[in-house]
């Protein structure tokens, strides 16, 4: 699928078990972390190669469709899943529930932007560059943060307004919160894939697992943070909902 050159993606096609191919990796695919993984190699290294490689077949799989039976649906939903109609309404509850996620991303995006528009916040900008310039670990030149720097400025007002929000309605997250939040996650995982309940000295000692990772917990905690604020915005902003379809929707 990732070869666009027709005529090199015949050569690939009926071959056998044992078969060679002498190819470019880099005719493979044009995303460099592929031929990157093809290689085993890093992306840097792989950004490097300009020599053919001999490739052999070792092995063929093919992926066939599952009959639809009782076996399957307690595979991918547990036991509690036996019909197809059941089937069906889980596989239905689970596009849902994404497709919920996704507008609420796209409704944070458009607040954030609208806001920043409206608001207007004033920055130091030729300051904030030539900061930039002398914080980064690699040299910059005054072009390139000039070509970077709208995305920084905005994240920036963002923060600033964020914070300004997050104060005045005295919104926190406690860490027991955090806790009762991962707890709910975990189990849920865990149930999904084991079909069995999690005991509560195995939970405790996960949730404190996750949690002593200190990035995984600042992505809690600004996950949380998120979900509070997208909980305001709804109750007080008036918003107008369209139904569109799936591929208008990710158009705009």
């Amino acid at each position: 699928d990732t070869i666009k050159d027709e005529k090199l993606k015949q050569q690939f096609i009926g071959l056998t078990k044992g078969n060679k191919v002498i190819v470019n990796p880099n005719h493979l695919s044009e995303n460099k972390a592929d031929v990157a993984a093809m290689l085993g190699v890093t992306k840097e290294v792989a950004e490097t190669i300009t020599n053919k490689f001999v490739f052999t077949l070792t092995n063929i799989s093919r992926i066939e469709p599952a009959e639809m039976t009782e076996e399957l649906f307690g595979k991918v939903y547990g036991k509690e899943v036996t019909s197809l109609e059941q089937f069906r309404a889980k596989i239905k509850e689970e596009l849902s529930q994404m497709y919920v996620e996704d507008s609420n991303r796209k409704l944070k995006n458009d607040i954030v932007l609208r806001l920043i528009e409206n608001l207007k916040i004033a920055l130091p900008d030729e300051f904030l560059k030539r900061w930039l310039m002398a914080v980064n670990e690699k040299p910059l030149t005054y072009d390139q943060v000039d070509t970077e720097y709208n995305n920084y400025s905005n994240g920036l007002k963002w923060q600033l307004i964020e914070n300004k929000i997050l104060r005045n309605n005295e919104i926190k997250i406690s860490a027991e919160e955090v806790k009762d939040y991962v707890k709910v996650l975990v189990r849920e995982q865990f149930a999904r894939y084991n079909q069995i309940e999690m005991q509560d000295e195995d939970l405790e000692s996960t949730v404190s697992r996750v949690l002593s990772n200190e990035d995984e917990a600042k992505r809690l905690y600004e996950r949380m943070y998120d979900m509070r604020l997208m909980d305001l915005f709804k109750s007080t902003f008036t918003l107008n909902a369209k139904e569109v379809t799936v591929e208008e929707f990710y158009k705009s």
